[in-house]
């Protein structure tokens, strides 16, 4: 079994290139769209955003927002340990508003966006797919690179994940056309996962230097995530608060055949 995950390991390098090269594809693209958007904007649009240009934003459409925010495991087995600290998440979205009323106090959000979450492992093991098809958590120390444990050099072990969002949402703006206004949204989110890896931070036995390991893989984790969120601020900064109604891996094949769900806690910023 030592040979095999061995193996794993050497044979993921080249796809530890691929996922980096995936992620700036994904990178590039998003801000392209929002380009694309601005400008067919522009062509029919040659007024101010008077409202806008008093705030010192950028003369654009719609809202793009940032979130910086934790995740929290809901549901979890007592044997998966994990640090909510290191559990990080940023999402991006741009979303059009659509005014529902005369005063656009309120306004509904059809939007887009890119998901990043980390779940971030503290026991000292990382997710493996063993031969029935199932993801199990094992020991690091089943796994050796170059002959080497890892179970005592081991600084950091998680799981990263990223997602093509679609937010729907209603928005309620007290001033709308004011810079210091109370600002409040309902709404749900789905989105599609795109990419998938656990990385590992170790000390190289042989010659003491902390490398990094990535490795790709589907773990058995759903492809959709599906939930809500409300977020309520004043200015540009809010707090947010989302929850995922779909569990983290498919049904029955995650470790444990635990079904747990992931919370986010965190703050929102709209750039836009």
């Amino acid at each position: 079994m030592h040979a095999n995950f061995t193996y794993l390991w050497h044979s993921m390098r080249k796809r530890e290139i691929i996922s980096h090269i995936n992620m700036k594809k994904y990178l590039l693209i998003f801000p392209a769209v929002l380009f694309f958007l601005s400008a067919s904007w522009a062509q029919e649009n040659t007024t101010t955003d008077v409202a806008k240009m008093k705030k010192g934003m950028p003369d654009l459409p719609g809202n793009f927002t940032v979130d910086f925010g934790w995740n929290i495991l809901s549901d979890r087995p007592s044997d998966i340990g994990y640090s909510w600290w290191g559990s990080r998440v940023v999402n991006l979205a741009y979303q059009y508003e659509f005014p529902l009323s005369a005063n656009k106090k309120f306004s509904f959000r059809p939007g887009i966006g890119l998901g990043f979450e980390n779940i971030k492992f503290s026991d000292g093991r990382t997710l493996y797919e063993n031969e029935s098809g199932n993801t199990e958590l094992i020991e690091l120390s089943e796994l050796k690179i170059g002959g080497n444990s890892l179970s005592s050099s081991v600084s950091k072990s998680k799981l990263a994940t990223t997602f093509l969002d679609i937010p729907l949402e209603i928005g309620y703006d007290l001033k709308p056309n004011s810079k210091n206004s109370f600002r409040v949204a309902l709404g749900g989110r789905i989105g599609y996962r795109i990419s998938a890896h656990t990385k590992v931070v170790y000390k190289n036995a042989q010659n003491g230097d902390e490398e990094i390991y990535k490795q790709q893989g589907d773990y058995n984790l759903n492809d959709f995530r599906y939930g809500a969120y409300i977020r309520v601020g004043f200015n540009w900064i809010n707090l947010y608060y989302y929850e995922n109604f779909s569990s983290v891996f498919k049904s029955d094949k995650g470790p444990g055949r635990t079904d747990m769900t992931t919370m986010q806690l965190g703050l929102s910023f709209n750039l836009f």
